[in-house]
């Protein structure tokens, strides 16, 4: 049996409120750490700091935020992040592909040539994961006393 597809639509409310009460256990140790903020708090912070958010439903039900936030007024650099409930683990293939497809436009809709992401160093599963859609290790910082890689995507075109 194929798993159904993951639909990709601008997020609303439900969808922020949905994957904030239901956040992966490494996604809440992520923002912890880098934020100290609730789940719920974490992700509006994501959500107004970007200018597009995204959410990957599948059977009408959120599995996942991602967004682009545009490059800042010091740094030449855009971002990417994305928050998925445990249930994005039920549809790998899906997911990873409708991810995929919507990160290969990240460049234009975060209006960066170079796109960057903080990754901590214990989440091999988010850094494979990067590493699978091209992007590139480029360094490493203490983020509130936890190492931290830089992952930088260039734009291909």
């Amino acid at each position: 049996m194929s798993e159904p597809d993951v639909v990709i639509v601008t997020a609303q409310r439900r969808d922020l409120h949905h994957v904030a009460a239901n956040l992966r256990p490494e996604h809440i140790r992520e923002v912890n750490g880098m934020l100290d903020l609730s789940p719920y708090d974490a992700v509006m912070v994501s959500v107004a700091d970007s200018a597009h958010v995204f959410a990957g439903r599948a059977g009408g039900e959120a599995l996942f935020l991602c967004g682009a936030s545009k490059k800042r007024l010091l740094s030449d650099f855009g971002s990417v992040w994305m928050l998925a409930t445990p249930d994005i683990d039920r549809y790998p293939l899906a997911a990873a592909e409708a991810l995929r497809r919507l990160f290969a436009q990240a460049h234009v809709l975060a209006e960066a040539d170079v796109l960057e992401q903080w990754i901590p160093h214990w989440y091999r599963k988010g850094l494979k994961w990067l590493l699978w859609l091209g992007w590139k290790a480029d360094g490493m910082k203490e983020i509130n006393g936890v190492p931290h890689i830089r992952m930088v995507h260039e734009n291909d075109s």
